[in-house]
């Protein structure tokens, strides 16, 4: 029967080893390398979204806080109309603050906050919510508080060199900011055990400091 593949079983191929070149061989790695090359420079991501175990939310997280502030500071080189900036700037704040409260602090530290009407009481009802706290350092957790913390102070610093400037329009727009921001800071500060032991940790080096000195 004939061999389809136009083989021929007994045939043997005889190879001389003194012909046979290393030159002559590709490894697998020289083959990616060729790839790689040919397919564009490999783009480096930023350290926090490598080793980041959900990084689309530490991004958008990190993007908005950052996108509000840069068009505070820039976006009036661009225009002089500074209602539309004000505007602008507000609802980037309000949609980071709403992001981080219900989507980012679940996921990426564990923690969550809420307030409901107690129509009993006619009071307003906080809830502080830390049984999933993540308690693991890693990249995620280190990216949510220091932007919370960072941002928030970011923006008490702007509110306080417009007051120096006299620009009250602008002092204004940064103490809005600060307060959607810092409400934020306080209801995932309240929400977690580790964050109040360090608080508690620094207020005592503090106070032990600079109570030896009096």
């Amino acid at each position: 029967m004939n061999n389809p593949d136009n083989f021929d079983n007994d045939q043997q191929i005889n190879i001389d080893p003194n012909e046979l070149d290393q030159n002559n061989f590709v490894s697998n790695n020289d083959i990616n390398d060729n790839n790689n090359q040919e397919g564009g420079k490999k783009i480096n991501a930023p350290a926090f979204i490598k080793k980041s175990r959900n990084p689309q939310v530490a991004l958008v997280t990190v993007s908005i806080k950052l996108l509000a502030l840069l068009f505070f500071l820039f976006f009036s080189i661009f225009t002089s109309n500074e209602a539309f900036v004000m505007i602008t700037v507000v609802l980037l704040v309000a949609a980071d603050f709403w992001y981080t409260k219900n989507i980012s602090g679940r996921i990426l530290v564990g923690l969550r906050w809420w307030n409901t009407f107690d129509q009993n009481t006619q009071e307003n009802k906080w809830t502080f919510e830390s049984k999933n706290e993540i308690k693991e350092s890693n990249m995620d957790r280190r990216t949510f508080w220091i932007s919370l913390y960072g941002f928030a102070g970011i923006w008490v610093f702007l509110f306080i060199w417009e007051c120096i400037s006299f620009n009250f329009t602008w002092a204004f727009l940064c103490l809005i900011a600060l307060v959607i921001s810092g409400t934020n800071v306080v209801g995932f500060f309240r929400c977690s055990k580790i964050q109040q032991k360090k608080a508690g940790l620094i207020t005592k080096l503090l106070l032990k400091k600079f109570g030896n000195k009096k």
